[in-house]
């Protein structure tokens, strides 16, 4: 068994300082679990519906500063850091499909709720989706974000502009990529910015991905009682957007599809649910 923490003096101060731009009084929970010890940010009243919100892969669950005080006047906002990631930290690496959903059940139950609406973004789509589908009864509805991985492969280009980062991450290699996929619109705030290289600068994420669904298993998502929506960022990097929501729709015209035209893959810090 192993311990992974991918936490240092620069990334806790980053972090913290994102943390204080959410604009409300944030809670944070450890739950100790087999799988992983989960930092957990929350807001909102205890007794409102619960939203699980899960970052992207490099991101933390600070990510969501932007959305945050909205949120929050609606839910009890439940935002993880992903085990493995920056921030986060997991009893073994992550074998098989099935730890994914174990490990958002063992959020879900570390702060009390059996169930939860979930706000998702990229790689946390993939882990939000494979979750509805191994265990449906934990969740209400998906929201995804740009996903990847989800419905199509990430172009190319973008797989071949990631391989520098994902080999020998760097801060000046992370920003490089980050300018190049917001279009130079990047960071969004200095304190993200910060938060991000510390990220870079730590060990390189240990995390294995969840098993991409085939099309006629994303058809379970039906009975979701919420609903499923899915968001792109017509200026993504990583899909095609018009294409991708004109295959989508086909494909499941049940699912709610909004496209935002001057986005990019970052939605975070653009969507308002």
């Amino acid at each position: 068994m192993i311990e992974r923490n991918v936490v240092g003096d620069d990334l806790e101060a980053a972090y913290d300082a994102v943390v204080r731009d959410w604009g409300v009084p944030v809670r944070r929970v450890t739950v100790d679990g087999a799988l992983a010890r989960t930092r957990v940010l929350t807001c909102g009243p205890d007794d409102a519906p619960p939203l699980l919100c899960l970052p992207g892969g490099g991101d933390t669950a600070a990510v969501w500063f932007a959305q945050a005080a909205d949120l929050s006047r609606r839910f009890r906002v439940i935002a993880p850091d992903l085990p493995g990631d920056a921030g986060g930290t997991q009893r073994r690496a992550f074998r098989s499909r099935g730890d994914w959903p174990g490990w958002i059940v063992e959020v879900l139950d570390g702060v009390g709720a059996s169930s939860a609406d979930v706000l998702a973004h990229s790689y946390g789509a993939q882990i939000a989706v494979a979750c509805a589908l191994a265990r449906p009864e934990s969740v209400r509805s998906l929201t995804l974000l740009d996903p990847t991985d989800v419905f199509a492969r990430m172009l190319p280009s973008a797989l071949l502009r990631a391989v520098p980062v994902l080999l020998a991450p760097s801060r000046g290699r992370q920003r490089a990529h980050a300018v190049w996929e917001t279009r130079g619109h990047w960071p969004p705030t200095a304190a993200l910015g910060r938060l991000a290289a510390a990220a870079a600068d730590g060990p390189r994420p240990a995390y294995a991905p969840p098993k991409r669904p085939r099309p006629v298993d994303l058809r379970a998502l039906e009975d979701l009682p919420g609903g499923v929506t899915v968001v792109l960022a017509l200026r993504s990097r990583y899909h095609d957007g018009a294409a991708l929501a004109r295959t989508v729709r086909q494909r499941y015209p049940w699912m709610r599809i909004e496209t935002l035209p001057v986005s990019h893959h970052e939605l975070p810090f653009a969507y308002r649910p």
